[in-house]
Formats: structure tokens, sequence, C-alpha cells
């Protein structure tokens, strides 16, 4: 029997061939995006440390934070070098594109409602359900998890609650009966293909237990960029400033 990796299993290796059939991950290196290759040196570990920990590559000029490796820090970035709000911004903006590309969400309906908060218990109502929005980068552990809110010190079951709450508000305010779901989004920033996932519920879901709903190309909307892209940009290295008579603009 093989050995699967975090007991993924045969449905897992049965989905990638089937979407993604020798994918591509893009290039293995220290930083984040996908198509640089810079690997850090001692010096960068010293430049980022003046920095606070945030360090800009000098081949793609992506800034991201080290902390979490200089001090062992929790981490709060994603894989893709983002923070948990950047990467879910992304994805609910990657989402809104996908609706307006297809007049809805293929499957399940219109885009009929959009949060206008970030921290709306909702992020969206589509077709009849009430959408909660997660993102997550290629590479990672293909699961959607409905987290417990760290800001406020709520736990899962509090969270959930308030998703509830706020979905059968916003029943009553569209007219309509709602039903709980998750709209995960799974994120190849080398190929900028982003792959959409539905299951009904407020939990936890494996994007083996899932419905696949399509794909769309989200290069518009992808922050990485070949390392040829910015290099003529010429702009400043990290902890280089310009004088007023050098400023590229």
């Amino acid at each position: 029997m093989p050995d699967y990796p975090l007991g993924l299993g045969p449905k897992w290796e049965e989905l990638k061939q089937n979407l993604w059939p020798n994918e591509d991950q893009g290039v293995d290196s220290d930083c984040p995006n996908p198509h640089c290759d810079y690997m850090l040196t001692d010096q960068d570990m010293y430049d980022a440390e003046e920095f606070g920990g945030h360090f800009t590559c000098p081949n793609c000029r992506w800034t991201y934070d080290l902390s979490p490796y200089m001090y062992q820090e929790v981490r709060q970035q994603t894989r893709a070098g983002m923070t948990p709000k950047e990467m879910g911004q992304l994805g609910e903006s990657v989402v809104r594109d996908f609706a307006d590309e297809n007049n809805g969400i293929p499957g399940l309906g219109e885009l009929r409602w959009e949060a206008p908060d970030y921290n709306d218990p909702i992020d969206a109502v589509v077709g009849d359900f009430a959408i909660e929005i997660k993102s997550l980068h290629s590479e990672s552990y293909p699961r959607f998890k409905i987290a417990a809110d760290p800001t406020t010190g709520g736990n899962r079951s509090d969270v959930i609650k308030q998703k509830i709450d706020r979905m059968n508000e916003l029943g009553m305010h569209l007219g309509s009966q709602l039903a709980p779901g998750v709209l995960g989004v799974r994120l190849n920033f080398f190929t900028s293909r982003a792959d959409f996932f539905f299951s009904s519920g407020f939990k936890d879901a494996r994007m083996t237990a899932m419905e696949h709903l399509g794909t769309s190309d989200f290069s518009k909307l992808n922050p990485f960029k070949k390392p040829e892209e910015v290099s003529a940009l010429s702009l400043p290295t990290q902890g280089e400033t310009y004088g007023d008579e050098d400023i590229p603009f």
C-alpha cells in the first residue's frame, strides 16, 4: 500500500490527476514568489532585522516577513508570504471576477450580495447560499477551515453562531431563506489558475469531499511578478532611498 502524505489518500491522488496533471508550482527558492529563484543570505537576514523582520527581495521586489524564521514566532502569514487577511481579500476578489465572467457562480447562482466589511461573518450571498469564502495556496493542505476568531477571543462555536445569525438576518433582508455554504478557492500563483470548490454547511471541508465548480485565470490579480517584469522599474533595493531628483516618476 502506498504511503500517502498527511493521510490524504487515493481520492486526493485521483483529484490531482484529474484537475492538475503534472502541475507546476514554480521554482524552488527562499522567496515566496514562485517565479523567483532568490536564495537568502546572512546579510539579508541582518537587513531584515533592521526593518522589523520585513524583507524586500532584490530579484523580484516581493516584500514578506522573515520574523517567524528569525525569532521562531508563530507564523502570521500564509505559505505565499501574505497575511491571512491579504490572502482572504485576494480570494474574494478572484471569486468576484469568476462570478462576473460567468454571470454568477456555476452550480450556485447569482452573486446577490457582497459583504461591505472584511470582518462581516458572511462574505457573500450566492443564489440561496450564505457563503464563507476561504482561500489557500495550491501547495497547502487541501482543506478549507472555519477558524476561531483570534481578534476577539471568540472560539469556533461562537464564530459559527455569528455566521448563522448573520445568514438569517441577510435572508430577511433579501426576502428568501438562505442555507450555509463554504466556497473554497485554490490559488496556484505560478500558473495563475484558480479552482473553485463548494460544500454546504459552515464546516471544515477537504477538497475531495467538495464539488468542483470550475476554474479561472487570475493573472490580473496575481501579485507575484516575474523578476524580468520588475527589473525595468529601477526600484530601490532594501534600505535604499532616492533623493528628490532621483524619484523615477
